[in-house]
């Protein structure tokens, strides 16, 4: 006596296809629904408005006409400012980087075994990365002073809670059988580290401090707004004094900033990280 098929009929099997595929189309419409509702309640929120942006083009094209042609009456200023926007973006990523490492290690769960330790490092890395670079700058210059050092202590935080994160996510993801092969009886973590980690992962660790290098040159540039130095304080003098041509001068001068230092640091990365592979 034959068993009794499992399969379902043909015309089973029909309603079953159809009935699956009205369940993902009323999900996939809810997903949209839920979407178009939560933009909606942000446009709202943030008053957004077609019409203002229509009328905000005229005020733009006569802010434009009064600062064209850019003034160059103030360039003995300005430069000066541009290095020094370099520099505390320089010191804020190299600070940040030395922080990060200990960071990233400590925040490592198949390097730290105890819980209370890597949840707690990694607690204070969120909070170094959670908070605005500006927010930084603003709640440092209060406590320092104002000029270039409470920038490069507002990069330096920020930087050591971003690349911490990233560092510690990739030494986790590194595989297992390195990690058991390197942490032989009596070494110790800089061991680890130096034999085991960083020769595996140094083209991605490359990669993230250059690209945090990059970012923090277009920060470094806002951070004078706040009193913490660079070619932004010099941005909001010319603005508040109606010096409009000056202020694009400025504009221009970190957008040249941005692009040179973006095109610098992808030829240095290429090189460092494709002379590693080459090896």
């Amino acid at each position: 006596m034959p068993l009794p098929s499992s399969t379902p009929a043909p015309d089973q099997l029909f309603y079953l296809r159809a009935s699956k595929r009205r369940k993902t189309q009323l999900r996939q419409a809810l997903i949209v629904l839920a979407i178009a509702l939560v933009t909606y309640w942000a446009a709202v929120g943030t008053e957004t408005s077609i019409g203002r942006f229509i009328d905000g083009l005229y005020y733009g094209y006569d802010f434009l006409t009064r600062s064209l042609p850019p003034s160059f009456e103030e360039a003995d200023r300005i430069l000066p400012r541009l290095f020094e926007t370099l520099a505390i973006a320089l010191l804020g990523t190299t600070f940040g980087i030395l922080l990060a490492f200990p960071l990233a290690i400590f925040a490592s769960r198949n390097i730290v075994k105890n819980p209370l330790i890597y949840q707690s490092v990694r607690f204070v890395i969120d909070t170094f990365r959670g908070i605005s670079e500006i927010v930084w700058a603003y709640l440092l210059v209060s406590a320092v002073g104002l000029g270039p050092f409470p920038g490069v202590l507002a990069l330096t935080i920020h930087n050591a809670g971003a690349l911490g994160k990233y560092f510690s996510e990739t030494i986790e993801s590194i595989d297992p059988g390195i990690m058991e092969a390197v942490a032989a009886p009596g070494s110790n973590q800089i061991k680890l580290f130096s034999r085991g980690i960083w020769p595996e992962l140094k083209p991605l660790f490359i990669n993230y401090m250059f690209f945090y290098f990059e970012a923090s040159v277009r920060q470094a540039t806002i951070l004078g707004i706040v009193g913490a130095g660079g070619i932004g304080l010099e941005f909001i003098i010319a603005i508040k004094h109606f010096k409009y041509p000056v202020a694009m001068t400025i504009v221009f001068a970190m957008l040249l900033l941005v692009v040179v230092t973006d095109r610098t640091s992808a030829f240095v990365r290429g090189r460092l990280v494709g002379s590693d592979g080459a090896q």
